[in-house]
């Protein structure tokens, strides 16, 4: 694919590990820039295998700072850690409200490499550019990716499609103790955290967690099998359980749920429906042909596969629709 000169430079000084490229290649990624997609075809092809680990729960239940020490007791322990930080967008600048950014401001002496993203409008927790982010640090070099959603509540789910292990936080004193991580986001989990463990009520949150977990059966992860276990992130205690407890997980993880059908086929619709329209395509009508696509490759680049499924007439009728919704 061809590409222009700031992006060619931006992708040699990325092979080279220069970090300030790395920063401005995600924000040109992250504002779809003209020329992105070339650029992430490359990406794609040059990025190595990566563990992600997704960070989520309720507002205040304590992601950033336990984030935060998971990140650097990975580091020390030799792993090149990158966090992927989705916070709220700001009303007035469209940008990241940049709350984790100053909750992790020693973490890059220690190597860790953090990126603030902003929702702009995306629900389910995530920022639209989060998986190339993902892909873009994997490419850099960093072989522990760690994302921790914006939480946003019960629904945010769609981190599932991204990382191969889920957290899931809770913390005492907040009403009904399960109000926030149930259903779907439940469903989720690997590991449950009782975050701010050394507060009344931790035990009950984590025995209400244990109960739940008895009688869940709507998703694959909700059999009993998940982990609880309870911290206190602000002095580290039973973070070295938690890493313990991903090791572990991450040793037996799949080869990566972005890498699975149902994940791809839903990135390669949004990324359609991004380009074009939102409601041009949706998921139902296009799937069994998505399915004839995905299927004909070993290893699907949803940057070029989206390109490819669009054929002239349908690429016209798109841009017809687009007209009509603006009015012309």
């Amino acid at each position: 694919m061809i590409m222009g000169p700031e992006w060619q430079k931006l992708l040699s000084a990325l092979r080279r590990g220069d970090r300030r490229a790395l920063s401005r290649l995600i924000s040109l990624v992250e504002a779809r820039v003209p020329g992105w997609q070339n650029a992430m075809h490359d990406v794609f092809a040059a990025m190595a295998r990566a563990s992600v680990v997704g960070i989520t729960g309720s507002p205040g239940s304590g992601k950033s700072t336990l984030t935060g020490r998971v990140a650097l007791e990975f580091s020390k322990r030799g792993r090149m850690v990158g966090i992927i930080a989705i916070d709220p967008t700001s009303p007035f600048s469209g940008g990241a409200i940049l709350g984790d950014r100053i909750r992790m401001t020693d973490l890059n002496r220690h190597g860790v490499y953090l990126r603030s993203m902003a929702t702009r409008g995306a629900r389910g927790g995530l920022s639209r550019a989060t998986r190339d982010t993902v892909r873009i640090l994997a490419a850099f070099g960093f072989d522990l990716i760690l994302i921790e959603t914006v939480g946003a509540g019960q629904d945010e789910v769609d981190v599932l499609d991204v990382a191969d292990i889920i957290l899931v936080t809770a913390i005492p004193g907040q009403g009904d103790s399960l109000q926030a991580i149930k259903a779907g986001i439940m469903e989720i989990a690997d590991i449950f955290i009782v975050n701010k463990a050394d507060r009344p009520g931790a035990d009950t949150v984590a025995a209400d967690i244990r109960a739940m977990l008895r009688v869940a059966r709507g998703g694959a992860r909700s059999q009993g099998a998940a982990t609880i276990l309870k911290t206190v992130a602000t002095t580290g205690a039973g973070v070295p359980e938690v890493i313990d407890a991903l090791v572990e997980r991450l040793a037996a993880a799949p080869s990566g749920n972005m890498e699975s059908t149902e994940a791809e086929i839903r990135e390669v619709v949004e990324m359609i429906n991004a380009q074009l329209c939102e409601d041009f395509w949706n998921l139902s009508g296009a799937e069994d042909e998505l399915r004839r696509h995905v299927g004909a490759y070993s290893r699907v680049d949803p940057y070029e596969l989206s390109s490819e499924i669009l054929p002239e007439g349908l690429m016209r009728e798109a841009l017809a629709c687009v007209r009509a919704r603006r009015g012309r």
